[in-house]
């Protein structure tokens, strides 16, 4: 008589059972954190001052768990269709992981180096 093997079928259930709790850690440490539409405009005002006055901004980044990452620098540039934000000699960022911003002070100024 032959075996028909089911091959990866009948280890899908062990699988499955052994690693949904795992996963749903995963999703619970990658939250993202949902900015309203009020504050993404704030953002934008705080964006393009500092863009057009050279005032350096420090921002808070959604790290997923992990304390947020600060960052200070003036605005170089933004893209918003590719929704990146770009500091002067710090890099770009992610415009929809920034969590918060304010105007940086000078003692702020070394921060995210």
């Amino acid at each position: 008589m032959l075996y028909n093997d089911r091959k990866m079928l009948k280890w899908q259930g062990f699988r499955l059972s052994e690693h949904v709790e795992q996963l749903k850690q995963v999703k619970i440490q990658k939250k993202r954190v949902i900015v309203d539409e009020q504050t993404r405009e704030l953002f934008d005002w705080m964006i393009h001052i500092s863009y057009s006055s050279q005032q350096p901004l420090l921002v808070y980044l959604n790290t997923f768990g992990e304390p947020y990452t600060q960052v200070s620098g003036i605005v170089e540039s933004v893209n918003h269709p590719s929704g990146y934000l770009f500091l002067k000699g710090k890099g770009s960022f992610a415009i929809e992981d920034i969590v918060s911003m304010e105007f940086a002070r000078a003692e702020d100024e070394g921060h995210g180096d």
